[in-house]
């Protein structure tokens, strides 16, 4: 899928989703999944999925920390890790490890699942991601190089709280991150070289501590 095409798949879940809750989104923002003001922690558990088809699907975890600038805003501090396979040419160069450090704001929209309160948001941010290629056994031997650098990083996405109390949620987020830089993977016996997509989409569930 192309980046185009993924920021329209975006665009468009936004869309119903808003039009969904246009009604509920105007009930009172005061009470429990109110975040305003006040300071959240969280763990996430996951599944990310790398755009290159050459790279093998990681498990993911993360940490998140946010804060509620207004009713409707929430700035949120993300730091993650998790560990694409890299291959090429038939051959297994190794594992490609991130650690993305991602800074965004939630737009929030109160809603409500049954009597539980609940808000939906869509969610941009930019920030950074430490790349780390563990080279495979097989690719020193054969006398080939691969390379990543760490990268400017933008991500969007949509995610849910589900308030069980006033300061326990279950979250679930999914997004998509575009990376600035490529993996670079030297083929053997020339000067050849072929760059992989390091953007991934992410979908990640956990809890949050609304304090």
């Amino acid at each position: 899928m192309g980046r185009a095409k993924v920021v329209s798949v975006l665009v468009g879940v936004a869309a119903l989703l808003a039009t969904a809750s246009v009604a509920r989104a105007q009930q009172s923002m005061g009470g429990v999944g109110d975040v305003t003001n006040r300071w959240g922690v969280g763990v996430s558990l996951g599944y990310a999925i790398p755009q290159e088809n050459d790279a093998d699907s990681s498990f993911y975890r993360g940490a998140v920390i946010t804060y509620g600038l207004a009713p409707n805003y929430v700035v949120q501090l993300d730091i993650g890790y998790l560990s694409f396979s890299q291959s090429a040419h038939s051959i297994d160069y190794g594992d490609l490890q991130g650690f993305p450090l991602m800074l965004s704001l939630q737009w929030r929209h109160p809603y409500s699942i049954g009597t539980s309160p609940a808000a939906w948001y869509l969610l941009g941010g930019v920030g950074w991601t430490f790349w780390n290629l563990d080279s495979s056994d097989e690719a020193p031997r054969l006398g080939v190089e691969a390379s990543a650098d760490d990268a400017f990083a933008a991500r969007g996405g949509l995610g849910f709280d589900v308030f069980f109390t006033d300061n326990l949620a279950w979250n679930v987020e999914g997004s998509y991150t575009f990376s600035a830089r490529d993996v670079k993977l030297i083929e053997p016996g020339t000067n050849d070289s072929e760059k992989q997509d390091s953007d991934y989409w992410l979908l990640a569930s956990g809890v949050r501590y609304y304090i």
